[in-house]
Protein backbone atom coordinates (compact mmCIF):
# COMPACT_ATOMS: atom_id res chain seq x y z
CA UNK A 1 0.00 0.00 0.00
CA UNK A 2 2.54 2.29 -1.12
CA UNK A 3 5.17 1.52 1.64
CA UNK A 4 2.16 1.77 4.44
CA UNK A 5 0.94 -1.33 6.04
CA UNK A 6 -2.66 -1.79 6.28
CA UNK A 7 -3.10 -4.18 9.72
CA UNK A 8 -3.00 -7.56 8.82
CA UNK A 9 -6.87 -9.13 9.11
CA UNK A 10 -6.96 -12.86 10.36
CA UNK A 11 -7.93 -14.59 7.54
CA UNK A 12 -9.21 -17.89 9.23
CA UNK A 13 -11.05 -16.26 11.70
CA UNK A 14 -12.88 -14.08 9.13
CA UNK A 15 -14.12 -17.51 7.77
CA UNK A 16 -15.01 -18.94 11.01
CA UNK A 17 -17.32 -16.09 11.66
CA UNK A 18 -20.37 -17.41 11.31
CA UNK A 19 -22.73 -15.16 8.79
CA UNK A 20 -26.25 -16.53 9.52
CA UNK A 21 -27.90 -13.29 10.59
CA UNK A 22 -25.26 -10.59 9.29
CA UNK A 23 -27.63 -9.74 5.82
CA UNK A 24 -30.83 -10.09 7.51
CA UNK A 25 -32.28 -6.51 7.13
CA UNK A 26 -35.57 -6.69 8.94
CA UNK A 27 -38.24 -4.08 7.12
CA UNK A 28 -38.88 -3.15 10.86
CA UNK A 29 -36.68 -2.45 14.03
CA UNK A 30 -39.10 -1.03 15.98
CA UNK A 31 -38.23 -3.26 18.88
CA UNK A 32 -34.91 -4.51 18.38
CA UNK A 33 -32.90 -4.55 21.16
CA UNK A 34 -29.52 -2.93 20.99
CA UNK A 35 -28.05 -5.81 19.55
CA UNK A 36 -29.77 -5.76 16.56
CA UNK A 37 -29.74 -2.27 16.70
CA UNK A 38 -25.96 -2.34 16.36
CA UNK A 39 -25.96 -4.72 13.05
CA UNK A 40 -28.79 -2.68 11.81
CA UNK A 41 -26.36 0.25 11.56
CA UNK A 42 -23.62 -2.30 10.26
CA UNK A 43 -26.30 -3.09 7.20
CA UNK A 44 -27.09 0.36 6.84
CA UNK A 45 -23.00 1.58 6.15
CA UNK A 46 -22.77 -1.64 3.88
CA UNK A 47 -25.95 -0.41 2.20
CA UNK A 48 -24.27 3.05 1.64
CA UNK A 49 -21.16 1.33 0.25
CA UNK A 50 -22.98 -0.58 -2.34
CA UNK A 51 -24.38 2.48 -3.27
CA UNK A 52 -21.12 4.17 -3.95
CA UNK A 53 -20.56 1.69 -6.87
CA UNK A 54 -24.52 2.73 -7.93
CA UNK A 55 -23.07 6.36 -7.88
CA UNK A 56 -20.08 5.10 -9.67
CA UNK A 57 -22.26 2.96 -12.35
CA UNK A 58 -25.26 4.91 -14.06
CA UNK A 59 -28.97 4.47 -13.97
CA UNK A 60 -30.71 3.16 -17.39
CA UNK A 61 -33.24 5.07 -18.58
CA UNK A 62 -33.36 3.50 -21.56
CA UNK A 63 -33.11 -0.90 -21.74
CA UNK A 64 -33.88 -1.20 -25.49
CA UNK A 65 -32.55 -4.54 -27.14
CA UNK A 66 -29.10 -4.35 -27.33
CA UNK A 67 -27.91 -4.30 -30.63
CA UNK A 68 -24.50 -3.04 -32.16
CA UNK A 69 -22.09 0.49 -31.59
CA UNK A 70 -24.39 3.24 -33.36
CA UNK A 71 -22.79 6.96 -33.54
CA UNK A 72 -25.01 9.24 -31.26
CA UNK A 73 -25.07 11.47 -34.07
CA UNK A 74 -26.48 9.68 -36.60
CA UNK A 75 -27.90 6.46 -35.23
CA UNK A 76 -26.06 4.67 -38.00
CA UNK A 77 -23.65 1.59 -37.20
CA UNK A 78 -20.42 1.46 -38.86
CA UNK A 79 -16.92 0.04 -38.17
CA UNK A 80 -15.60 2.42 -35.57
CA UNK A 81 -11.77 2.83 -34.41
CA UNK A 82 -10.73 2.64 -30.69
CA UNK A 83 -10.97 6.20 -29.77
CA UNK A 84 -14.64 6.61 -31.50
CA UNK A 85 -15.97 3.34 -29.27
CA UNK A 86 -14.61 5.42 -26.11
CA UNK A 87 -16.11 8.60 -27.42
CA UNK A 88 -19.23 7.04 -27.94
CA UNK A 89 -19.62 4.83 -25.27
CA UNK A 90 -18.85 7.96 -22.82
CA UNK A 91 -21.28 9.93 -24.61
CA UNK A 92 -24.33 7.25 -23.83
CA UNK A 93 -23.63 6.72 -20.38
CA UNK A 94 -23.25 10.56 -19.86
CA UNK A 95 -26.79 10.20 -21.21
CA UNK A 96 -27.47 7.38 -19.20
CA UNK A 97 -27.84 4.74 -21.35
CA UNK A 98 -26.36 1.75 -20.60
CA UNK A 99 -27.57 -0.77 -23.41
CA UNK A 100 -26.28 1.61 -25.96
CA UNK A 101 -22.82 2.09 -24.23
CA UNK A 102 -22.40 -1.05 -23.99
CA UNK A 103 -21.92 -2.21 -27.79
CA UNK A 104 -19.35 0.60 -27.94
CA UNK A 105 -17.37 -0.56 -24.72
CA UNK A 106 -17.76 -3.97 -26.41
CA UNK A 107 -15.84 -2.65 -29.65
CA UNK A 108 -13.09 -1.21 -27.52
CA UNK A 109 -12.63 -3.88 -25.54
CA UNK A 110 -11.66 -6.07 -28.58
CA UNK A 111 -9.44 -3.29 -29.89
CA UNK A 112 -7.09 -3.06 -26.45
CA UNK A 113 -8.70 -4.76 -23.17
CA UNK A 114 -5.95 -2.30 -21.51
CA UNK A 115 -7.08 0.68 -22.85
CA UNK A 116 -7.16 3.52 -20.34
CA UNK A 117 -7.63 7.22 -21.72
CA UNK A 118 -8.05 10.03 -19.65
CA UNK A 119 -9.28 8.02 -16.95
CA UNK A 120 -11.60 6.07 -19.02
CA UNK A 121 -10.81 2.77 -18.41
CA UNK A 122 -12.60 0.31 -20.95
CA UNK A 123 -12.42 -2.72 -18.92
CA UNK A 124 -13.61 -1.13 -15.84
CA UNK A 125 -16.31 0.69 -17.13
CA UNK A 126 -17.60 -2.41 -19.23
CA UNK A 127 -17.41 -4.19 -16.30
CA UNK A 128 -19.26 -1.44 -14.23
CA UNK A 129 -21.75 -0.96 -16.56
CA UNK A 130 -22.29 -4.70 -17.17
CA UNK A 131 -23.13 -5.13 -13.47
CA UNK A 132 -25.27 -1.63 -13.97
CA UNK A 133 -27.55 -3.45 -16.37
CA UNK A 134 -28.25 -6.54 -14.14
CA UNK A 135 -25.36 -9.12 -16.20
CA UNK A 136 -23.40 -9.97 -13.22
CA UNK A 137 -22.13 -13.15 -14.29
CA UNK A 138 -20.68 -11.73 -17.67
CA UNK A 139 -19.10 -8.14 -15.48
CA UNK A 140 -17.62 -11.44 -12.83
CA UNK A 141 -16.30 -13.14 -16.15
CA UNK A 142 -14.96 -9.99 -17.72
CA UNK A 143 -13.28 -8.68 -14.43
CA UNK A 144 -11.77 -12.10 -13.78
CA UNK A 145 -10.23 -12.42 -17.00
CA UNK A 146 -8.37 -9.35 -17.41
CA UNK A 147 -7.05 -9.80 -14.04
CA UNK A 148 -4.85 -13.02 -15.45
CA UNK A 149 -2.98 -10.26 -17.08
CA UNK A 150 -3.68 -7.10 -15.45
CA UNK A 151 -3.44 -6.65 -12.05
CA UNK A 152 -5.21 -3.49 -11.48
CA UNK A 153 -6.38 -2.27 -8.21
CA UNK A 154 -9.71 -0.81 -9.80
CA UNK A 155 -10.23 -3.75 -10.78
CA UNK A 156 -9.96 -5.64 -7.76
CA UNK A 157 -12.44 -3.11 -6.41
CA UNK A 158 -14.87 -3.74 -9.29
CA UNK A 159 -14.72 -7.75 -8.49
CA UNK A 160 -14.86 -6.65 -4.90
CA UNK A 161 -18.51 -5.03 -5.79
CA UNK A 162 -19.45 -7.81 -8.07
CA UNK A 163 -18.73 -10.50 -5.16
CA UNK A 164 -20.61 -8.59 -3.18
CA UNK A 165 -23.54 -8.16 -5.31
CA UNK A 166 -23.95 -12.11 -5.83
CA UNK A 167 -23.22 -12.30 -1.75
CA UNK A 168 -20.50 -13.57 -1.84
CA UNK A 169 -19.33 -11.87 1.15
CA UNK A 170 -15.56 -13.73 1.98
CA UNK A 171 -14.87 -13.02 -1.34
CA UNK A 172 -15.52 -9.74 -2.05
CA UNK A 173 -13.48 -8.95 0.93
CA UNK A 174 -10.20 -10.59 0.16
CA UNK A 175 -10.95 -8.63 -3.82
CA UNK A 176 -11.42 -5.21 -1.55
CA UNK A 177 -8.40 -6.05 0.37
CA UNK A 178 -5.97 -6.54 -2.65
CA UNK A 179 -7.33 -3.63 -3.88
CA UNK A 180 -6.49 -1.36 -1.00
CA UNK A 181 -2.93 -3.05 -0.55
CA UNK A 182 -2.03 -2.23 -4.58
CA UNK A 183 -3.79 1.31 -4.15
CA UNK A 184 -4.61 2.95 -0.42
CA UNK A 185 -7.08 5.29 -2.03
CA UNK A 186 -10.28 6.63 -0.20
CA UNK A 187 -12.44 4.75 -1.77
CA UNK A 188 -10.94 1.06 -1.92
CA UNK A 189 -9.92 1.62 1.91
CA UNK A 190 -13.45 2.54 2.57
CA UNK A 191 -14.81 -0.72 1.13
CA UNK A 192 -12.78 -2.75 2.67
CA UNK A 193 -13.44 -1.57 5.44
CA UNK A 194 -16.81 -1.93 4.95
CA UNK A 195 -16.48 -5.59 3.92
CA UNK A 196 -15.03 -6.66 7.09
CA UNK A 197 -18.20 -5.32 9.05
CA UNK A 198 -20.04 -8.04 7.88
CA UNK A 199 -17.31 -10.65 9.48
CA UNK A 200 -15.46 -9.01 12.40
CA UNK A 201 -15.77 -5.38 13.73
CA UNK A 202 -12.12 -5.54 15.22
CA UNK A 203 -10.82 -5.85 11.92
CA UNK A 204 -12.92 -3.10 10.43
CA UNK A 205 -12.10 -0.79 13.68
CA UNK A 206 -8.30 -1.21 12.50
CA UNK A 207 -8.89 -0.53 8.72
CA UNK A 208 -11.15 2.55 9.28
CA UNK A 209 -8.65 4.02 11.88
CA UNK A 210 -6.03 3.81 9.43
CA UNK A 211 -8.42 5.34 7.07
CA UNK A 212 -9.02 8.15 9.42
CA UNK A 213 -5.47 8.86 10.10
CA UNK A 214 -5.36 8.86 6.38
CA UNK A 215 -8.00 10.37 4.98
CA UNK A 216 -8.85 12.54 8.44
CA UNK A 217 -11.46 14.64 6.15
CA UNK A 218 -13.50 11.95 4.83
CA UNK A 219 -16.76 11.94 6.08
CA UNK A 220 -17.22 8.35 5.15
CA UNK A 221 -13.81 6.98 7.25
CA UNK A 222 -15.63 8.44 10.69
CA UNK A 223 -19.07 6.91 9.61
CA UNK A 224 -17.28 3.59 9.31
CA UNK A 225 -15.06 4.17 12.36
CA UNK A 226 -18.31 4.43 14.13
CA UNK A 227 -20.18 1.87 12.79
CA UNK A 228 -16.96 -0.70 13.71
CA UNK A 229 -17.24 0.87 16.81
CA UNK A 230 -21.18 0.19 17.15
CA UNK A 231 -20.76 -3.20 16.38
CA UNK A 232 -18.83 -3.67 19.32
CA UNK A 233 -21.01 -1.92 21.80
CA UNK A 234 -18.46 1.03 22.07
CA UNK A 235 -21.41 3.49 21.54
CA UNK A 236 -19.87 6.75 23.27
CA UNK A 237 -16.68 6.40 21.10
CA UNK A 238 -18.88 5.85 18.14
CA UNK A 239 -20.98 8.49 18.53
CA UNK A 240 -17.86 10.62 18.56
CA UNK A 241 -16.91 9.26 15.38
CA UNK A 242 -20.30 10.26 13.94
CA UNK A 243 -20.24 13.60 15.30
CA UNK A 244 -16.88 14.18 14.03
CA UNK A 245 -18.53 13.12 10.40
CA UNK A 246 -21.10 15.49 10.70
CA UNK A 247 -18.75 18.44 11.92
CA UNK A 248 -16.62 17.82 7.99
CA UNK A 249 -20.12 18.16 6.33
CA UNK A 250 -22.87 19.46 8.47
CA UNK A 251 -25.30 19.26 5.44
CA UNK A 252 -24.84 15.38 4.82
CA UNK A 253 -27.27 14.14 6.91
CA UNK A 254 -25.89 10.00 7.16
CA UNK A 255 -23.70 10.68 10.15
CA UNK A 256 -26.71 11.56 12.34
CA UNK A 257 -29.19 9.52 10.79
CA UNK A 258 -26.56 6.73 11.84
CA UNK A 259 -26.78 7.62 15.41
CA UNK A 260 -30.37 7.86 15.69
CA UNK A 261 -30.81 4.85 14.14
CA UNK A 262 -29.09 3.20 17.03
CA UNK A 263 -30.98 5.02 19.56
CA UNK A 264 -28.69 5.66 21.71
CA UNK A 265 -27.27 9.16 22.50
CA UNK A 266 -24.40 8.71 25.21
CA UNK A 267 -24.90 11.65 27.83
CA UNK A 268 -21.90 12.98 27.73
CA UNK A 269 -22.73 13.83 24.08
CA UNK A 270 -26.98 14.57 24.53
CA UNK A 271 -25.94 18.43 24.28
CA UNK A 272 -23.64 18.36 20.49
CA UNK A 273 -26.05 15.72 19.20
CA UNK A 274 -29.49 17.33 19.72
CA UNK A 275 -27.62 20.39 18.53
CA UNK A 276 -26.98 18.82 15.59
CA UNK A 277 -30.30 17.52 14.56
CA UNK A 278 -31.71 20.99 15.68
CA UNK A 279 -29.03 22.21 12.61
CA UNK A 280 -30.42 19.13 10.09
CA UNK A 281 -33.61 19.82 10.86
CA UNK A 282 -33.42 24.00 9.68
CA UNK A 283 -31.57 22.21 6.86
CA UNK A 284 -34.87 19.83 5.74
CA UNK A 285 -37.53 21.06 7.22
CA UNK A 286 -39.45 18.38 5.02
CA UNK A 287 -37.69 15.31 6.52
CA UNK A 288 -40.01 13.32 9.21
CA UNK A 289 -36.84 11.23 10.20
CA UNK A 290 -34.84 13.86 11.35
CA UNK A 291 -37.65 15.60 12.55
CA UNK A 292 -38.61 12.45 14.67
CA UNK A 293 -34.65 12.01 15.73
CA UNK A 294 -34.21 15.16 17.09
CA UNK A 295 -37.34 14.96 19.15
CA UNK A 296 -36.31 11.86 20.54
CA UNK A 297 -32.88 13.37 21.06
CA UNK A 298 -34.39 16.63 22.97
CA UNK A 299 -36.86 14.64 25.07
CA UNK A 300 -33.72 12.85 26.64
CA UNK A 301 -35.07 9.01 26.24
CA UNK A 302 -32.28 8.06 24.33
CA UNK A 303 -29.87 9.00 26.92
CA UNK A 304 -31.67 8.31 29.89
CA UNK A 305 -32.27 11.95 31.16
CA UNK A 306 -36.26 11.64 29.78
CA UNK A 307 -38.52 14.67 31.03
CA UNK A 308 -42.23 15.88 30.18
CA UNK A 309 -41.95 17.99 27.73
CA UNK A 310 -44.61 20.10 26.16
CA UNK A 311 -42.26 20.50 22.97
CA UNK A 312 -41.50 16.67 21.80
CA UNK A 313 -45.44 15.94 21.58
CA UNK A 314 -45.46 18.98 18.66
CA UNK A 315 -42.56 17.92 17.20
CA UNK A 316 -43.53 14.31 16.81
CA UNK A 317 -46.91 15.48 15.61
CA UNK A 318 -45.18 17.45 12.86
CA UNK A 319 -42.75 14.45 12.37
CA UNK A 320 -45.51 12.05 11.71
CA UNK A 321 -47.42 14.52 9.19
CA UNK A 322 -44.67 14.80 7.66
CA UNK A 323 -43.98 11.01 7.08
CA UNK A 324 -46.94 9.45 8.24
CA UNK A 325 -44.73 6.14 7.85
CA UNK A 326 -42.81 6.11 11.31
CA UNK A 327 -44.02 3.50 12.98
CA UNK A 328 -42.05 4.85 16.07
CA UNK A 329 -42.94 8.21 16.12
CA UNK A 330 -46.64 7.61 16.30
CA UNK A 331 -45.75 4.95 19.40
CA UNK A 332 -43.53 7.68 21.28
CA UNK A 333 -46.92 10.26 20.76
CA UNK A 334 -49.15 7.52 21.98
CA UNK A 335 -46.93 7.37 25.13
CA UNK A 336 -46.80 10.73 26.06
CA UNK A 337 -50.91 10.99 25.19
CA UNK A 338 -51.26 8.18 27.71
CA UNK A 339 -49.53 10.07 30.02
CA UNK A 340 -51.81 12.95 29.88
CA UNK A 341 -54.70 10.87 29.81
CA UNK A 342 -55.52 11.24 26.40
CA UNK A 343 -56.87 8.42 25.48
CA UNK A 344 -58.83 8.71 22.08
CA UNK A 345 -55.60 9.81 21.10
CA UNK A 346 -53.38 7.53 22.63
CA UNK A 347 -55.09 4.98 20.76
CA UNK A 348 -54.94 6.51 17.13
CA UNK A 349 -51.11 6.74 17.45
CA UNK A 350 -50.89 3.23 18.97
CA UNK A 351 -53.01 2.13 15.84
CA UNK A 352 -51.40 3.10 13.72
CA UNK A 353 -47.84 2.00 14.92
CA UNK A 354 -48.97 -1.32 14.79
CA UNK A 355 -50.76 -1.41 11.92
CA UNK A 356 -47.47 -0.22 10.33
CA UNK A 357 -45.51 -2.88 12.25
CA UNK A 358 -47.93 -5.87 12.27
CA UNK A 359 -45.27 -7.81 14.24
CA UNK A 360 -44.81 -5.65 16.92
CA UNK A 361 -46.07 -6.82 20.34
CA UNK A 362 -44.99 -4.23 22.19
CA UNK A 363 -47.21 -1.69 20.61
CA UNK A 364 -50.14 -3.71 20.19
CA UNK A 365 -49.18 -4.51 24.18
CA UNK A 366 -49.26 -0.75 24.68
CA UNK A 367 -52.21 -0.39 22.63
CA UNK A 368 -54.52 -3.29 24.11
CA UNK A 369 -53.84 -1.38 27.92
CA UNK A 370 -54.90 2.17 26.05
CA UNK A 371 -58.10 0.98 25.69
CA UNK A 372 -58.10 -0.77 29.18
CA UNK A 373 -56.98 2.38 30.91
CA UNK A 374 -60.19 4.49 28.54
CA UNK A 375 -62.67 1.82 30.27
CA UNK A 376 -63.01 -0.39 26.86
CA UNK A 377 -62.95 -3.75 28.24
CA UNK A 378 -63.70 -5.59 25.03
CA UNK A 379 -61.29 -3.95 23.21
CA UNK A 380 -58.96 -4.77 25.75
CA UNK A 381 -59.58 -8.14 25.69
CA UNK A 382 -59.56 -8.32 21.64
CA UNK A 383 -55.96 -6.60 21.36
CA UNK A 384 -54.46 -8.53 24.40
CA UNK A 385 -55.38 -11.41 22.53
CA UNK A 386 -53.87 -10.26 19.35
CA UNK A 387 -50.73 -9.49 21.70
CA UNK A 388 -50.68 -12.93 22.31
CA UNK A 389 -50.44 -14.25 19.04
CA UNK A 390 -47.82 -12.09 17.72
CA UNK A 391 -45.80 -12.79 20.79
CA UNK A 392 -46.10 -16.24 20.69
CA UNK A 393 -45.06 -16.22 16.90
CA UNK A 394 -42.03 -14.05 17.54
CA UNK A 395 -40.93 -16.15 20.01
CA UNK A 396 -40.72 -19.29 17.80
CA UNK A 397 -38.82 -16.89 15.36
CA UNK A 398 -36.26 -16.16 17.32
Amino acid sequence: MGGVSIPPVQLAAIQAFSMKNSHRLQASANSLPFLSQRRYIVLFVILWSASGATQRAWPDTAKPTRGSCLDPATGLGGTFDLQQNIQYSRLYLKLHRIHQAIPCLENAHSIDPTADTHGFDVTYNLGLAYLQAGETQAAKSLVENQLRTQDKAALHDLLGTIETTQHHFHAASMQYQIAAQEDASEQNIFDFGTSLLKFQGNSAEKIFRYGVAKYPGSVRMHVGLGSALYAQGQTTEAAQEMCAAAHIDPSDPHPMEMVGKTEQVPPSLASEITARFAALVRLYPQNGKLLYYYAMALSGMWSGQASASPRTATLLQRAVVLDPHLAKAHFYLAQIEEQRKQFTRAIENYRKAADLSPTNDQYLYRLAFAYKEAGNQPMFQKELQKFRMVHQQTKKSE
